[in-house]
């Protein structure tokens, strides 16, 4: 079994949309989180003020992930956004783990943060993962 990652350049997002689209929306179905749209996604995507990579499992889409590259005056963190498999397909998470530090290393990042269920901190702890606190006021 071969895997590999990819970003999708920016020019290239809304020709294979159709579908990145439905997986976009799995990820934010899951996730409770309405405070992106869709639309707004694609916005972000085809200017690449986010970043759309894709995982490939001998040849075929296995997995999607959305980030962000956030700068604060002395590093980069790479803030993932969402992570979505086609259909139901078990997530290989060793293999996800390197391809969000190659990711991270590609945009000079020395941290990664993400959100999401509770379920992924338990999964990514073993890979060095810590849950900070969060606060967040609703104005």
């Amino acid at each position: 079994m071969t895997q590999e990652h990819y970003q999708v350049p920016p020019q290239d997002v809304a020709q294979y949309w159709h579908l990145f689209n439905p997986l976009i929306q799995k990820a934010i179905d899951k996730s409770g989180n309405t405070d992106f749209t869709l639309d707004g996604i694609f916005n972000r995507l085809i200017t690449n003020v986010w970043q759309l990579f894709i995982v490939l499992k001998d040849g075929e889409l296995s997995l999607i992930y959305v980030t962000q590259v956030i700068s604060f005056d002395s590093y980069n963190v790479l803030n993932v956004v969402f992570i979505s498999s086609v259909d139901t397909k078990k997530i290989d998470m060793k293999y996800l783990q390197k391809a969000l530090e190659e990711t991270a290393g590609i945009f000079n990042c020395r941290k990664i943060i993400g959100g999401g269920r509770k379920a992924w901190l338990k999964a990514l702890k073993k890979f060095g993962y810590k849950d900070v606190t969060y606060m967040e006021k609703e104005l």
